[in-house]
């Protein structure tokens, strides 16, 4: 073997090796392990899952990134719905197994923190009421506790953005418009399908009505955003029977004649290596192939 191939050799198995061998990638200030399963003990069984505390509201507006006034809920006039558009911004607290929090768990995940230096914010919206309905269980013709509420959506312009923002400054005003959809874009997404359950229930304290409603959804990358590449996966198989790239599930409570509710919701799906790592594991592949090529 001459010194060539044997530096070739050499090098292509190096490649080969760090590429393998990545774990932690950072995007746009965001680090995560894309295949944390097989090494992070704090990883849930699928591939990649968030946690996230989110805002949602009524609008006249659906532009993308667009924040109009927020309409206030009429348990007996649900037809004021009609013609609105679902609204909301939210702040990631857990990103694929690892919290943003120094010191928790115990003991830490690797990384401690998924956004070090950063906080990963969203906003969605363009989600049109084309129809809702009371299904009357009690037969007075009034909303009254267990009736459902049948929502008609309308997501052929439905949009959610993803940005990661040095300036730590989501929460000063909730629910929050600007300041969630200020610094870096990390990640776009379109809605392929949508499912909303829900029904008449109690508002707590005041003994308001209010609507529960528990929302599923599938997301596919539009091809914008630093992070694009690493979740245009296509692994899910939505409700449609076509291919998605994540699932969004949440369920929260809107009380009559508030203008927004807050609550909590579940991204996973899937997550892969920049393209950068696959590059060069290619390129690894591609020497080590001329290598063997040489050699015979």
């Amino acid at each position: 073997m001459n010194n060539i191939t044997k530096i070739l050799g050499a090098g292509s198995m190096l490649v080969l090796s760090a590429a393998v061998n990545a774990s932690n990638i950072n995007v746009a200030g965001v680090v995560w392990d894309p295949d944390a399963d097989a090494s992070n003990p704090n990883q849930p069984e699928t591939d990649f899952k968030a946690h996230t505390n989110y805002s949602q509201w009524f609008q006249s507006e659906g532009a993308e990134n667009t924040f109009g006034s927020r309409i206030s809920l009429d348990i007996d006039h649900l037809n004021n719905l009609v013609g609105t558009h679902l609204t909301g911004t939210g702040i990631f607290t857990s990103f694929n197994g690892v919290d943003d929090n120094n010191g928790s768990p115990n003991p830490e995940t690797n990384p401690a923190d998924f956004c070090p230096s950063c906080e990963l914010t969203y906003a969605f919206g363009g989600i049109k009421v084309t129809a809702v309905s009371l299904g009357d269980n009690d037969g007075s013709g009034d909303a009254s506790l267990g009736d459902a509420v049948n929502f008609t959506l309308d997501i052929s312009q439905a949009w959610a953005n993803l940005y990661a923002d040095s300036s730590l400054n989501y929460g000063n005003n909730i629910p929050e418009t600007t300041d969630a959809i200020d610094g870096t874009h990390f990640l776009g997404l379109g809605f392929d399908s949508i499912s909303l359950t829900a029904f008449i229930s109690g508002g707590g304290t005041n003994s308001s009505l209010a609507i529960f409603g528990a929302l599923d959804a599938y997301l596919s990358t539009n091809g914008t955003g630093a992070a694009a590449g690493n979740f245009d996966t296509n692994t899910l198989i939505n409700t449609n029977n076509g291919i998605s790239d994540l699932f969004y599930t949440s369920s929260s409570q809107f009380v009559d004649n508030n203008d927004y509710t807050q609550s909590s919701a579940d991204i996973s799906g899937n997550s892969i290596p920049e393209p950068a790592s696959l590059a060069l594991l290619g390129l690894g592949l591609v020497g080590l192939g001329a290598v063997r090529r040489k050699a015979k």
